[in-house]
């Protein structure tokens, strides 16, 4: 019986694995407890990771008193007691995040994971009625008349045929001196 009773206590000891879950709201700054420093006070080493599709995406790790920044999508760094902090946060940064500790020589390596929900930012739109207190300005445009219009579209259209006529006369240039390189070449 004692047996069965230790072997339950040791699987629900290491089964039961630190996992915080947090919710804050839109554009907010958030601190990201890690539960691994609490957990073993001495180590080599602490990093932290989001966590996508069963992935590592590393953010920021420290060795001693180093701190090194991965390519990570936003602006993280570290905090108190070596918490993730992540100012303004946005939907997208809602998912889970790992803590890991590396640990000194006969140490034991721990990991502790929050998971955190930035819901959906809203912005409120206030009402506000705006009153005139100056006249209302008429703004007088003056036509062309319909001469200058038809002047217009018929000097565009002659430029377009007269462009055409060039493209044609270029084209039948090039294709003639063509054919007669090929008929030297051939010897006809």
């Amino acid at each position: 019986m004692c047996m069965v009773l230790f072997v339950a206590l040791l699987l629900v000891s290491l089964t039961t694995q630190s996992l915080q879950q947090i919710q804050v709201g839109c554009n907010e700054d958030v601190r990201l407890i890690c539960d691994a420093c609490i957990q073993v006070p001495n180590f080599r080493s602490v990093a932290w990771y989001k966590i996508v599709d069963h992935d590592q995406i590393g953010i920021v790790r420290k060795v001693g008193n180093e701190t090194q920044h991965y390519h990570f999508n936003r602006t993280a760094d570290f905090g108190e007691d070596h918490s993730l902090l992540l100012p303004s946060v946005r939907p997208g940064d809602s998912g889970t995040y790992e803590c890991a500790i590396g640990a000194k020589v006969g140490g034991k390596n721990r990991k502790s994971q929050v998971i955190l929900t930035v819901p959906v930012c809203v912005t409120q739109a206030y009402l506000t009625t705006m009153t005139h207190t100056s006249p209302v300005s008429h703004v007088h445009m003056k036509e062309l008349p319909v001469i200058w219009s038809v002047v217009g579209y018929v000097g565009v259209g002659l430029v377009k045929i007269a462009l055409c006529f060039i493209t044609i006369g270029v084209i039948q240039a090039i294709h003639s001196k063509s054919s007669r390189r090929n008929q030297q070449r051939w010897g006809r």
